[in-house]
């Protein structure tokens, strides 16, 4: 795998035209089928008065030293930086990874 295009998407439309479309769909559903393995999130529905959590995609390719790819890598985060505690959430969690 190599790519003319050195650098990584910021954003999922960037993904989605880039000449690696193909490989960043391939990864997006992936993460999506792992995540749905996992029981990662659940339908449910929306209590009245509820802000909800955007979620954006990150992506991330991965290169050997010789700068040839060897995996492209997408991850779906939440956007919490829009939640305020003690009106939106209650409890904290520190960030895993």
């Amino acid at each position: 795998m190599t790519s003319s295009n050195l650098s990584n998407p910021v954003s999922y439309r960037q993904a989605i035209r880039s000449s690696d479309l193909d490989q960043w769909l391939h990864t997006i559903n992936k993460e999506l089928h792992t995540m749905s393995e996992l029981n990662v999130w659940e339908i449910a529905p929306i209590p009245k008065d509820t802000k909800l959590v955007g979620t954006t995609w990150v992506f991330k390719t991965k290169r050997n030293e010789l700068n040839a790819i060897l995996e492209h890598k997408a991850q779906l985060c939440a956007q919490g930086f829009s939640q305020i505690q003690g009106i939106d959430f209650s409890k904290m969690f520190p960030p895993t990874g």
